[in-house]
């Protein structure tokens, strides 16, 4: 037998990924091993990488992919944008589809024992349902496809009972296909740990309640606001902008218009925030006009003259005067 330094091997040519030879000795010099298997599945996948499907693939978990993608950038191997040299990296997430399970495999996810059976067992007791066919496919999807871990598919169904419960009362549940659509709105947010999850649902909480506060100082009761409307509120919440200005804008666009003109209105926040005001305050000195004064406590005195009214203690002559004035009103 040949020593193991004289044998050569042939890789076969057929659907074969090459790499350069510079990037190869980089590799190599690197002694990195997890990057160099993500870097030849990157390869493989055409410039396209999900870090929770490629842990899947790959056998390894997921921050040691996370780890090997941040240790390819730094050595120069990948870039986060198509350019000539290395190959690009997109962390895209992926199409709204599902590969082709069949409800075979799905039933032998099942039967082999793994958490995903007790997944689908929490699932259809929180939903109050057997699961269908086609809701198991879905339900799987999010499993292996998205890569989403059991605990976080769970907290995401729980998540969607409470939005319905919130929408449309007491004992409306989602159907799976929403659930999925929602499985699909946390992967393009990057949520993939129960942490991640709590975190996400958090910031939505969060906005809720600034979109709560909104609506009602635009006088909107008894009703939710319709997409286009949510979508401005949405934007003035992004962009940080206070309620008390948008109050403000509120009142000029009831004077200019009178009506609440969403257009107009949001042309003005959006002034306001370009010009870098941020406080009513902000607002009446860019527009010259004096700024309004919380009205002082005390007894009033006139201008000039001192006084609790203008913040100065009273004089003797101000203590004189009220003596005798309480003096005539004892009849002495």
């Amino acid at each position: 037998m040949k020593p193991l330094a004289d044998m050569r091997y042939v890789l076969p040519p057929a659907d074969a990924v090459t790499i350069s030879g510079a990037a190869a000795d980089v590799l190599i010099r690197s002694g990195d091993g997890a990057a160099a298997l993500v870097y030849l599945h990157i390869a493989r996948c055409g410039g396209e990488i999900s870090p929770g499907r490629a842990a899947k693939t790959l056998n390894l978990p997921e921050k040691d992919v996370a780890a090997a993608i941040e240790r390819l950038f730094s050595l120069g191997l990948i870039k986060r944008a198509s350019g000539e040299g290395a190959p690009a990296i997109k962390t895209a997430p992926v199409k709204d589809e599902l590969p082709e399970y069949s409800i075979e495999e799905v039933r032998h996810e099942i039967t082999s024992g793994s958490v995903f059976a007790a997944l689908v067992k929490e699932v259809q007791k929180d939903l109050g349902k057997i699961l269908t066919s086609d809701d198991l496919v879905r339900l799987f999807g999010m499993y292996d496809y998205l890569g989403l871990p059991p605990d976080v598919i769970y907290h995401l169904v729980r998540f969607c009972i409470d939005e319905h419960t919130r929408r449309y009362g007491e004992g409306r549940r989602p159907t799976i296909r929403y659930i999925e659509k929602v499985a699909y709105s946390w992967e393009r947010e990057g949520v993939k740990t129960l942490e991640d999850a709590e975190a996400y649902i958090s910031r939505l909480e969060r906005q809720r309640d600034r979109m709560s506060e909104i609506l009602r100082i635009l006088q909107i009761r008894d009703r939710l606001p319709s997409a286009t409307e949510r979508r401005y509120i949405e934007g003035w919440v992004e962009l940080g902008i206070a309620p008390e200005l948008i109050e403000m804008a509120y009142d000029k666009t009831l004077v200019q218009t009178g009506r609440l003109a969403w257009k107009y209105l949001d042309t003005i926040l959006k002034s306001w925030h370009a010009a870098g005001l941020k406080t009513t305050q902000d607002v009446l000195r860019a527009d010259g006009k004096p700024e309004k004064k919380p009205a002082a406590s005390g007894y009033g005195t006139a201008p000039g003259r001192g006084g609790a009214g203008n913040g100065a203690m009273p004089d003797e002559s101000d203590i004189k005067r009220m003596e005798n004035f309480l003096k005539k009103l004892k009849g002495e």
